[in-house]
């Protein structure tokens, strides 16, 4: 049994409402998810979390890495200069239909993001993040 407040809250970002709905579905199917809020814009869940940062604790965010306007990597970069030193209240995994070397790459370059994790989710791939979540 997993107690309350061991679960996360989560931010799901991707441009595409399909994606959207398949990850909410396997979320809402984990042991470790509170909530999910989502976005179909980076810029709109970057106002969101401006707008909330005082009472955010602790959040995963599941992000998209191909968006147009502004890609997962733009977003982090203003994550970053948005929130500052509460940089740490965010749990990044990228999310991609088809992972390219040079996004892996990219991705080292930032701390924040802890993995890279195919679309659509599935049941088994995020009861193993869950999993990593409890230890954080």
């Amino acid at each position: 049994m997993i107690c309350v407040h061991m679960k996360k809250k989560f931010i799901l970002i991707d441009d595409d409402p399909i994606f959207i709905f398949l990850n909410k579905k396997v979320l809402e199917t984990t042991t470790c998810m509170e909530s999910v809020q989502d976005f179909t814009s980076g810029l709109d869940a970057l106002e969101n979390i401006k707008n909330n940062l005082d009472n955010i604790e602790k959040v995963v965010i599941l992000l998209d890495i191909r968006m147009p306007i502004m890609d997962g990597f733009a977003f982090i970069d203003e994550l970053k200069k948005t929130v500052g030193s509460d940089i740490n209240k965010f749990i990044i995994y990228l999310l991609s239909s088809s992972i390219y070397q040079a996004d892996i790459d990219k991705a080292k370059q930032y701390p924040e993001v802890r993995d890279f994790l195919n679309k659509p989710l599935n049941t088994d791939k995020m009861e193993s993040v869950c999993k990593e979540l409890m230890s954080l």
